[in-house]
Parts: structure tokens; C-alpha cells; sequence
């Protein structure tokens, strides 16, 4: 038997294997982050609500533009945090405590900043056009 169109449920791999997650920013819809967490699920710093990815545990590609350096102070202390931003519309989505390519343990992703479903983006809702939408009267 040839299979002619052939699709994952198809594939002999078991689910062992991580499941890969794609985000998008929340803002303008622009793809932003490859990752197999669920960001949804991660601990978040009570200090600014971000989700708190460790590096090591989880696959994390950005498809973001480094930004600025910022200094916040803390109780603590001082805080760097070496920001990414949206490649599109330049929107804040994450952080991590030392510039890339430098290790370190987390990357944080403010809440909000990133969706799973680009149609739920700001600059898109309402914006898809409906069969009446497509007709003309003329």
C-alpha cells in the first residue's frame, strides 16, 4: 500500500518526544518563539509576573530582536534585564540576566506579550473578512 498524502498520523514516532509550541506576539501577530514549554505552565517571578524558562530544561528559539539594556532596581537591589523585542512592531516580550550568546539559567517572557493563536493578535482582531465581506453589490 503507497500512501499518497502522508501526514504525522501517519509516522511510526512514538509521543514520547516533545511536543514543540509556537507563540506569537500579541500585538502585531509577527512568529516569535519556538519553544516545547507551555509557557502558561511555568513559574512566574512575583516581581513582574514574567514566565520563568529554564534554559537548560526546554528547546528555545526566538525569532526576536535583542533591545535594550535596562537597570530596575529592586528591593534586592539592581536588576539587568537584556530585552527582546517583537521583530515587527518592537513590542517588549522577553528578557534574560546576561546578553546572548552568555549562559545563563532562565529566560523570562513578560505575560500577555506572547499567544498561541496568531488570529487572537491585537492588530488582527476583527480583521477577517467573511464570505457577505467578499461579495460586491455592484
Amino acid at each position: 500500500m503507497q500512501l499518497l498524502n502522508y501526514t504525522s498520523e501517519d509516522s511510526h514516532i512514538t509521543r514520547t518526544e516533545k511536543q514543540l509550541r509556537t507563540y506569537y506576539c500579541e500585538v502585531c501577530g509577527t512568529h516569535s518563539l519556538v519553544t516545547d514549554a507551555d509557557l502558561s505552565s511555568l513559574p512566574t517571578r512575583t516581581s513582574d509576573g514574567a514566565a520563568a524558562l529554564e534554559e537548560a530544561e526546554y528547546f528555545v528559539k526566538r525569532y526576536m530582536n535583542e533591545g535594550d539594556k535596562v537597570l530596575i532596581m529592586r528591593g534586592t537591589g539592581v536588576e539587568t534585564q537584556y530585552r527582546y523585542v517583537c521583530k515587527e512592531c518592537g513590542m517588549v516580550l522577553a528578557y534574560r540576566p546576561a546578553p546572548e550568546p552568555d549562559e545563563c539559567k532562565y529566560s523570562y517572557f513578560f505575560p500577555d506579550a506572547l499567544i498561541e493563536e496568531q488570529s487572537r493578535a491585537k492588530a488582527l482582531e476583527g480583521t477577517l473578512v467573511g464570505p457577505s465581506m467578499l461579495m460586491s453589490d455592484d
